[in-house]
């Protein structure tokens, strides 16, 4: 056997520093990552990259030009590899590709400095603490169908002001904690690794470029998508029927709830069906006077202003129907083949098992016999889909699919050319971004996962740069618990997606406990275009400004690294640049229960109170009463507050910010925009001017905060000026 000699063996320590965020310095492929001048990943402990399940010992320096370097490595079983190492602005590509064309195992490795670190999506979700560092674990990424359907390598270490990704579509797993991280590939010919580096603004801009030039571009954010919205299931499950779904959202708007989308999950299809048999309704539960359009339903949710959904899964049922089954949730036990099956088999638009057959899979929930799934990736399928799924004459979808795929990247593009094509996507399976105005996590079952599962998994997904969040329904099969139904809501209305489907006058609710329940729902209303512009913001820069978790918005602050956990479940948030959001989630019950809350470093206000605050502090044992807003305002203290559909929007101005701050908004439509800029020198209220084009513009005062009011237009620069000496309050 040849083995390496001590006089081929080049020692790293013999390079010359590598220029830029990327050094390699030590035997065995060792390298640290530098961010903003520092070590932000020191080298591993042992080995930076094995190849075969053997780590690199030899490595020749082949070419070194234009930021890009070269190298060839080998390890102790004289297997092979060419490393190419890319250094670009804020970002650095490091590709390990095999000399021979057999796939084998890829890892590289790294060192960290404790922490903190976040991400993972899914994986990440169910941890006991958002903070990954905590503890070595590997995670491997895979999708199975019902707790991990949103995949994402992504971990973010943000004190380090570094981060790290890698694409993948099968065969992958990241291993993080106070030990180390590592990403690998366990079966693949060729992997390209990712770091960013650089402030956090910097890191979030280049992993959107980095994916959007991979093919996970996610889409813009539609309004809609940030209005209260309804769903069959909780209410009706698979029972249901136009005229139940019209009654149950007529008594919503009837009490003032203005419900503009709605998702009938399941049930509309024809005896036998599943949402693949295209356009084919059950006519009996969803009349249709014109048929074939829509039934009448989706006409009478038009005339309201409401998108009708439908559940819409990729699974097409096997070849030789009808199929028997034992019944699985919905009740069925027979399914025909799928309308479209065959032309899918004829065309290669489906799965295939190693063997180049159709791969086929089964769901324990729907359809539970043998089916087919739709790879997005194929060419012309996802055009395929769309244009079956245009049959069903609808606004909107809810994707659900539930089947263990072995690729997760096949649903991207097909529910992304749904949602460019003008209609609403709610998305649940995806990968590194969400192909969905919303991003749904997995059964939350309402109260139930509200103080830890739900929102750990919201905070993940923002740290992967997905924060449009949505989950189940304001108090999901628990509506009988007034308390957590109300605690739920709030959860709910300071994110992106809130909706409801059971009712509280159903359930014999007090009309205190009601008026709590319209509160928490008039509240995401309000703040509905803030919520929109902030996610426009997110899509175009990357970084999640919809949901803000506080180690992003306060990197070297520790305070903020495990508020997010088990032990503490202070689950907290800026929403855009100015709203703190702290909805009580530690599992207290009584209508005013206390929690603690953390203000950073900063100027906060309560939103409804104006009770002032210097952070960094810990409110201890704060009362949190059921119907009271839990929002603290801070950081440029401004933001957009919507009372009516035919009224204007205004602009909301704390006594926060003062010379130098600028809030940019972004109206409704997703392309008018204003900004409010702070020259104002503090906030005494008789010398406080608000100007526009030179005229001075009259606002209101609210006594109780402090905070003025003052309508805003498309287009315009809104200035405060004046305000007297730079104290903190008027």
């Amino acid at each position: 056997m040849k083995l390496f000699s001590i006089c081929t063996l080049i020692l790293f320590g013999c390079f010359p520093a590598l220029a830029g965020s990327f050094q390699l310095k030590e035997s065995g492929f060792r390298f640290s990552i530098l961010s903003q001048g520092k070590v932000a990943l020191p080298p591993a402990s042992d080995w930076g990259l094995s190849i075969f399940g053997s780590p690199v010992v030899k490595v020749d320096l082949l070419n070194k030009k234009d930021g890009r370097t070269i190298f060839k490595v080998g390890n102790a079983k004289l297997d092979g590899a060419i490393v190419t190492v890319e250094e670009g602005k804020n970002v650095v590509k490091v590709t390990v590709g095999f000399e021979k064309e057999k796939a084998g195992e890829i890892r590289l490795r790294t060192g960290t400095k404790g922490g903190p670190a976040f991400g993972l999506g899914d994986h990440g979700g169910w941890q006991p603490n958002a903070n990954l560092a905590k503890s070595q674990r590997v995670y491997a990424m895979k999708q199975n169908g019902h707790a991990h359907r949103f995949i994402s390598s992504f971990v973010v270490f943000p004190r380090e002001r570094v981060a790290g990704v890698f694409f993948q579509k099968k065969n992958g797993s990241v291993d993080v904690g106070p030990g180390g991280y590592e990403m690998k590939n366990s079966a693949t010919k060729r992997q390209s690794f990712y770091f960013f580096t650089g402030s956090l603004e910097d890191i979030y801009e280049s992993y959107r470029a980095c994916r959007v030039g991979e093919g996970f571009p996610g889409v813009e954010p539609k309004m809609v998508g940030f209005e209260l919205g309804w769903e069959s299931w909780d209410l009706l499950q698979w029972r249901t029927a136009g005229a139940t779904c019209q009654k149950a959202i007529e008594g919503f708007l009837d009490r003032g709830c203005r419900i503009r989308w709605a998702v009938t999950g399941s049930g509309f299809w024809q005896s036998k069906g599943s949402t693949t048999s295209f356009g084919n309704y059950d006519f009996e539960k969803y009349p249709d006077s014109w048929k074939p359009a829509p039934p009448d339903f989706g006409d009478w949710a038009k005339s309201q202003g409401i998108r009708w959904m439908i559940g819409q899964r990729t699974n097409f049922v096997k070849l030789g129907g009808p199929h028997s089954s034992k019944p699985g949730e919905s009740g069925a036990t027979m399914f025909e083949t799928s309308p479209d099956s065959a032309e899918g088999l004829k065309k290669d638009f489906f799965l295939k098992d190693q063997g180049g057959e159709a791969l086929t899979l089964k769901s324990s929930i729907f359809p539970t016999v043998p089916s087919y799934v739709l790879d997005g990736n194929a060419p012309g399928a996802a055009e395929w889909f769309r244009t079956k799924y245009d049959l069903w004459g609808v606004g909107g979808v809810k994707e659900d699919t539930m089947l263990a795929v072995p690729d997760h990247t096949v649903f991207n593009r097909p529910m992304r050319l749904i949602a460019e094509s003008g209609d609403l996507l709610m998305a649940r399976c995806g990968a590194y971004s969400s192909p969905g105005t919303l991003l749904r996590i997995n059964d939350t079952h309402g109260a139930r996962n509200m103080t830890l599962r739900c929102p750990i998994n919201y905070l993940q997904y923002a740290f992967c740069g997905a924060p449009n969040v949505y989950s189940d329904t304001v108090g999901f099969a628990g509506m009988k618990n007034v308390e957590t139904t109300l605690r739920h809501a709030w959860l709910l209305s300071t994110t992106a997606g809130m909706a409801v489907s059971d009712s509280p006058w159903s359930r014999g609710w007090s009309k205190e406990n009601e008026a709590a329940f319209q509160k928490a729902v008039d509240f995401h209303y309000e703040i509905g275009p803030y919520l929109h512009s902030a996610a426009v913001d997110s899509y175009r820069t990357g970084f999640p400004h919809t949901m803000v978790p506080l180690p992003l918005a306060y990197p070297d602050d520790e305070m903020t690294y495990d508020l997010a956990s088990k032990e503490r479940r202070q689950f907290q948030w800026m929403i855009g640049p100015s709203l703190l959001a702290a909805p009580m989630l530690n599992g207290k019950v009584g209508r005013s229960a206390a929690m603690d809350i953390y203000l950073p470093k900063g100027r906060w206000v309560d939103f409804e109170t104006g009770e002032k605050h210097e952070g960094p502090t810990v409110l201890k044992g704060f009362k949190m009463p059921v119907d009271k807003v839990p929002v603290f305002v801070g950081g440029k203290g401004i933001y957009v507050s919507r009372t009516g559909e035919k009224t204007p929007l205004e602009a909301v101005v704390f006594p926060i910010a003062i010379g130098g701050s600028t809030f940019n908004f972004t109206f409704p439509d997703g392309k008018s925009t204003c900004n409010v800029v702070n020259k104002n020198t503090g906030w005494n209220i008789k010398s406080l001017k608000v100007m526009k084009a030179g005229v001075e513009k009259k606002f209101r005062v609210d006594e109780k905060t402090g905070a003025i009011r003052f309508e805003i237009q498309p287009g315009e620069q809104y200035e405060l000026v004046g305000g007297g000496k730079p104290t903190f309050g008027f």
